[in-house]
């Protein structure tokens, strides 16, 4: 598949809660810090700062084709990373604002009484990874976690499911985890 065909313009503002993150310095210090800080995104072996800056570095400048979104007010990232058009992506999520309930209703409290996300905004999460696949002609898009919040968030909203698991497959503060392998197949 030729890059020509792909309608960038369409990708690039998709709807209302989701925007290509433009990488400016002070949004990619502040990404390569939360990435460091957060819980259950890196594995002990990556989480320094040297090995985060160049990672976060190559989102926006490396060989590989990568689209990162800004989910709200810099509430988080949703990224489609090592795009291979015709064949398959990589998806990495973070949100980091546990605030961020866009289009929720005070009667749709969730666990302990928080306010979940409403259904427009997890159209929305489905509707960039159908955008993205249809626009790069994907057959599989590959996530991993650890974290099982992220895992239901992927299955729940993205249309994702589970293909595996690597039992010690991910170090955090010395303990061991198992990694969820986790893809979105298309026909």
């Amino acid at each position: 598949m030729d890059i020509k065909e792909v309608n960038l313009d369409r990708l690039k503002h998709p709807s209302k809660n989701l925007r290509v993150l433009q990488p400016t310095p002070e949004r990619m210090v502040d990404l390569s810090a939360r990435l460091l800080a957060a819980p259950m995104f890196l594995a002990d072996e990556h989480r320094n700062t040297e090995w985060v800056d160049l990672l976060v570095a190559a989102m926006f400048a490396g060989p590989q084709l990568n689209l990162v979104y800004e989910i709200g007010e810099w509430a988080g990232v949703l990224a489609f990373q090592d795009i291979w058009p015709g064949y398959k992506a990589d998806v990495s999520f973070l949100l980091w604002d546990n605030g961020f309930t866009p289009g929720a209703k005070q009667e749709q409290s969730g666990l302990r009484g928080k306010l979940c996300w409403g259904a427009d905004f997890i159209r929305e999460l489905r509707d960039i990874a159908d955008l993205v696949m249809e626009g790069f002609k994907l057959k599989r898009l590959g996530m991993t976690s650890p974290e099982k919040h992220t895992v239901d968030i992927a299955i729940k909203f993205l249309g994702f499911k589970v293909e595996g698991h690597q039992k010690y497959g991910f170090r955090e503060n010395g303990r061991m985890f198992t990694q969820n392998l986790l893809r979105r197949v298309k026909g």
